[in-house]
């Protein structure tokens, strides 16, 4: 929000880069995750509305972002 506190107010000895972005090293990839778990869900709203594809219903996918790998585990 414009005038909001900002990640930066309480923590300013941090090393912003050029672009004061943090970089991973110290921001951490929490945000990426999340963000990618919240696209999947969005995705499977979208086929279960349109009754397209196949569906993550009674199924459970797990992704380990350090590895870069996706399983489907049937529940």
């Amino acid at each position: 929000m414009p005038g909001g506190r900002r990640y930066r107010d309480l923590f300013p000895a941090a090393d912003y880069g050029e672009d004061g972005v943090l970089p991973c090293s110290m921001a951490g990839v929490a945000g990426p995750a999340a963000t990618l778990a919240a696209s999947i869900e969005a995705a499977e709203a979208i086929k279960h509305i349109a009754g397209m594809g196949m569906s993550l219903a009674e199924r459970m996918l797990v992704f380990d972002l350090a590895a870069m790998r996706f399983d489907i585990f049937e529940t």
